[in-house]
């Protein structure tokens, strides 16, 4: 038994579960195409099932931000008035990640189709 409190665990419980090699299987091809683990692979399946919201693991989004942010940050050194210039960009900036992230989600839609 681990000596860190609930708390302290991420997503709360142990669960252990006994699958089918069928299933076991299934559920590692999926995370495998998916790229994610296979208890994010299950908590997912059971969120839907269930008809509750998974919870999102914002690490990887949090790393990316802050990496983002990072270069920008020495850019904004680099280049003379690049301050004033990135403050004056930020809409645009967004305005284009939003169109990104449009455009993907499109993409993703006509591929389950």
């Amino acid at each position: 038994m681990s000596s860190r409190s609930p708390q302290a665990r991420r997503y709360g419980v142990l669960l252990r579960v006994h699958l089918s090699f069928a299933q076991q299987a299934e559920l590692r091809r999926w995370a495998r195409e998916h790229d994610q683990s296979l208890s994010a692979v299950v908590r997912e399946a059971l969120a839907r099932t269930l008809g509750i919201a998974a919870e999102a693991d914002s690490s990887p989004a949090l790393a990316a931000l802050v990496a983002a942010e990072h270069a920008l940050k020495l850019l904004e050194t680099i280049v003379p008035g690049g301050s004033a210039r990135s403050a004056q960009l930020r809409e645009l900036a967004v305005a284009a990640a939003e169109a990104r992230l449009a455009s993907l989600r499109r993409e993703l839609a006509g591929e389950e189709s």
